[in-house]
């Protein structure tokens, strides 16, 4: 199932709701979901992978977890938490086109 942006314009409170009731439909189902959101929140909620890009050729795939621990480039290290991840966006940062494929 292919979801793009599908809480983006819901009042918070339904939101909450649609999210829960989201994920329990993955895990009763058992179905492969691709889930697109800028909303880190929505991606580390559902996901049990998350798939982060900065441009077509440079993207991250990890678990939410290993996101966090280890961002593995300031872009995904930034957008991981609230405020950003700085501390180990800064420590992960890698040169230009050193990682330029999924893992």
């Amino acid at each position: 199932m292919l979801f793009d942006e599908p809480l983006t314009v819901i009042d918070p409170e339904l939101k909450w709701q649609l999210r829960s009731k989201l994920k329990a439909l993955h895990r009763d189902l058992d179905l492969t979901m691709i889930y697109v959101t800028h909303d880190q929140t929505e991606a580390l909620t559902f996901a049990d992978t998350v798939v982060s890009c900065m441009t077509v050729a440079w993207c991250r795939a990890a678990t939410p977890a290993e996101l966090f621990e280890k961002p593995a480039h300031t872009f995904v290290g930034y957008f991981i938490g609230s405020p950003g991840n700085e501390h180990r966006a800064r420590r992960s940062q890698r040169p230009t086109g050193a990682e330029s494929t999924a893992t």
